[in-house]
């Protein structure tokens, strides 16, 4: 399992990404998805997902990797 580096920093940039999506008028259904790109933007990793959450995270979030 991954963890977060530094879990205050990962929640605010989590909440910045959440917040960002909103702003463009993309609705993320789960906060927990933002966290879980987060934590794979941080360590550089593609997430594996079959949850549009993510592919409109990725819309505003280009650092996230997605399969």
């Amino acid at each position: 399992f991954f963890h977060a580096q530094d879990p205050v920093q990962t929640y605010r940039e989590a909440a910045m990404m959440y917040f960002k999506c909103r702003k463009k008028g993309i609705k993320i259904r789960s906060t927990n998805d933002c966290l879980i790109a987060r934590i794979a933007i941080e360590y550089d990793l593609s997430l594996l997902h079959s949850d549009q959450d993510f592919t409109r995270l990725a819309e505003v979030v280009p650092e996230l990797k997605l399969i």
